[in-house]
């Protein structure tokens, strides 16, 4: 049985399941430090808008990207207060 979305993406099981849990965890936390300005502040920082983080696989270049963008918003949201 194929997974829901997994025909045609060529991605296995594993990868298919992994798409987007990390990035996820990331627009997570930018909201509990900022509320929906801070989710959108990464989006912006990370070029990644915060719906896609769901589909775009969790690779360590897209993971460092957003791992630079969260530190970011912490220094601005620390030079704001």
């Amino acid at each position: 049985m194929v997974a829901p979305g997994k025909a045609g993406t060529g991605l296995s099981g594993e990868e298919w399941m992994c798409m987007g849990e990390k990035m996820i965890k990331f627009f997570e936390e930018a909201e509990r430090l900022g509320g929906f300005q801070g989710k959108a502040r990464l989006a912006m920082l990370s070029l990644t808008p915060s719906h896609q983080a769901r589909i775009i696989p969790d690779t360590p270049e897209n993971l460092r990207k957003l791992q630079g963008a969260i530190e970011q918003l912490k220094t601005e949201l620390q030079q704001q207060k």
